[in-house]
C-alpha cells in the first residue's frame, strides 16, 4: 500500500540555497541535494553541515548522486546513501523500497527542483516505486 500524499511537506532546494530546518516539519528526508562545493564563496562548512546540524535527529535520510569529498566523514551514518554520478546517474535509482522503509516516518521532503530531484521525491512518496515506468531511466537521460 502507498503512503498518502498528503502525507507529506516537500520543500524545494538548491545545494547553496537550503532552507532553514527550523522552517521544516517533522522528520526529514533530503534528495538530490549535493554537498555545496567549495566554489563561489560557499562552503560544505558554512552551507551543507550547518544544515546537517541544524536538522540533528530529524535528518531521516540523505539520498544524492553527486560527487564530493565530504562523503567519506558520513560514511558510518545509515541516514545517508551518496554515491557518485559514476556509480548512479540519477538519483531517483537510489530510491528503493529498502531505503524509505530504513529512513522511516518522513514527514518532509527536501529535493533539488529538477527533473531529477521531482522524480525522487515522487518515487519517495510512492514508498520506493516509479511514478510511471522508465522514470528512472528518463532521470538518467535527463541529469
Amino acid at each position: 500500500m502507498l503512503p498518502s500524499l498528503a502525507n507529506f511537506q516537500l520543500a524545494f532546494a538548491t545545494p547553496r540555497k537550503l532552507p532553514k530546518p527550523r522552517d521544516l516539519d517533522g522528520r526529514v528526508a533530503v534528495l538530490d541535494i549535493a554537498f555545496v562545493s567549495e566554489a563561489g564563496g560557499q562552503s560544505f562548512d558554512k552551507v551543507t553541515l550547518p544544515f546537517i546540524t541544524g536538522l540533528g535527529s530529524r535528518l531521516a535520510a540523505w539520498v544524492d548522486h553527486h560527487d564530493s569529498a565530504h562523503h567519506a566523514q558520513f560514511a558510518e551514518d545509515p541516514r545517508f546513501l551518496l554515491r557518485t554520478k559514476a556509480q548512479h546517474g540519477a538519483c531517483p535509482e537510489l530510491v528503493t523500497p529498502e531505503v524509505v522503509a530504513r529512513a522511516g516516518k518522513v514527514d518532509t521532503i527536501v529535493c533539488h527542483g529538477d527533473f531529477d530531484g521531482l522524480a525522487s521525491a515522487a518515487k519517495w512518496m510512492r514508498g520506493g516505486v516509479e511514478p510511471y515506468p522508465g522514470c528512472d531511466a528518463d532521470a538518467r537521460a535527463i541529469d
